[in-house]
């Protein structure tokens, strides 16, 4: 997400005066990919924390910081 504010900042400049930042928001984003990478490191990223079950490889590909299907 953030390469794509980047993204779009560099090919509309006017927009980006328009749009503010939301470091609420990117605080959020930040602290899920903490808990995916601790996650991962402890073996349970591929799994719902919730029920345990298996994540399906396109959620996670589509949203790899999530943590229930």
């Amino acid at each position: 997400m953030i390469v794509r504010m980047v993204n779009e900042t560099a090919t509309n400049p006017e927009s980006a005066s328009e749009r503010s930042l939301d470091l609420d928001e990117v605080e959020a984003q930040l602290d899920a990919v903490e808990v995916a990478l601790v996650r991962l490191e402890d073996g349970t990223y591929f799994t719902d924390e919730v029920t345990g079950k298996p994540l399906d490889d396109q959620l996670l590909v589509a949203n790899p910081i999530a943590r229930r299907a």
